[in-house]
């Protein structure tokens, strides 16, 4: 996902889960893939499939991508289909342009006219896609929009859409450069201590990270405790934050937290990481409390013996 005179492009199994939307009259709300079938007939029960895994095209090349549209409705629709850009923004959170990217103006062939589908049933559209002669290798989406045409519910039109998108990966090597930084705090009064992991990409492509975080105790344990982060893909010029998070072996302890990060350089043959360390001195309320407590225990005990061993006073 990387802007050299294009829109960001996320990888191809992460954004389907993220944006498949179903667009109802108050606007625009993403969510899985294909809705999720309703109780009853409602146009929700619209669904469209696109490949999980991004399809390779060299640059001057083009590719057909299968989608397939679905109906599980028990009666037939009318559908028609547009283009649209993909906006990728930190986090993860993805959302469709309301018109299409200038990139792919011209270059993709969505079927045309009105596109009947049978109830319970679907159709095949494939889109055809017609690639740059000079284009960086990278991953993009391309996203698009389904409209059926409007059904009528006591006297109220509805009209839905549903927007989804398919990845394309231009083949070949390419830079990808992460950079993190860890923030916790220097002191926790408490039990946990707590910071997070802030990952951006500042490279010129997409990139693949995974990591981990060990975390070591003084006193108590020297064997790091790890802390695994899953496999994510950052587009370029976006961040993405993970809470991390390390236990004392005692009540009162010094904690070290050091985030791993690993992520592939060019071509993938070769890999890169980064380090974020912090230590934290935690201090447990609870063991404060013990503390204070056999303090005054003691200061008790000690003034009772003091007591008893004064001699009686001699009377005149």
């Amino acid at each position: 996902m990387s802007f050299t005179g294009r829109r960001q492009v996320l990888p191809a199994r992460a954004a389907a889960l993220a944006i498949a939307a179903v667009v109802g009259l108050a606007g625009m709300g993403m969510g899985a893939a294909a809705a999720a079938p309703a109780a009853q007939d409602t146009p929700r029960t619209l669904a469209v499939s696109t490949p999980p895994d991004a399809t390779p095209i060299a640059p001057g090349h083009a590719g057909t991508i299968p989608v397939r549209i679905v109906n599980g409705s028990s009666s037939a629709i009318v559908v028609t289909m547009s283009l649209r850009g993909v906006v990728l923004a930190d986090d993860g959170k993805v959302r469709l342009a309301t018109g299409p990217d200038p990139l792919w103006s011209g270059r993709v062939d969505l079927p045309k006219g009105r596109l009947a589908i049978p109830a319970r049933s679907y159709i095949a559209a494939p889109i055809r896609v017609r690639m740059p002669d000079r284009i960086s290798a990278d991953l993009y989406f391309v996203g698009f929009l389904v409209t059926p045409e409007a059904r009528s519910a006591n006297g109220l039109a509805v009209v839905n859409q549903i927007g989804s998108f398919f990845t394309i990966d231009v083949p070949g090597p390419r830079l990808r450069k992460l950079a993190a930084v860890l923030v916790t705090p220097n002191f926790v009064f408490g039990s946990v201590a707590r910071g997070t992991v802030r990952v951006r990409n500042v490279g010129h492509a997409s990139a693949q990270f995974w990591g981990e975080n060990d975390t070591t105790s003084t006193p108590g344990a020297h064997v790091p405790t790890q802390e695994r982060i899953e496999k994510s893909l950052l587009p370029l010029h976006t961040a993405r934050s993970y809470t991390v998070s390390a236990r004392p072996a005692w009540p009162i302890g010094i904690v070290t937290m050091k985030v791993r990060l690993v992520y592939p350089y060019r071509d993938g043959s070769a890999t890169r990481e980064l380090l974020a360390t912090r230590r934290v001195v935690v201090v447990n309320p609870v063991a404060c409390g013990a503390i204070v407590v056999a303090l005054i225990v003691a200061s008790l005990i000690w003034r009772r013996r003091r007591h008893r061993r004064r001699p009686p006073a001699v009377a005149r």
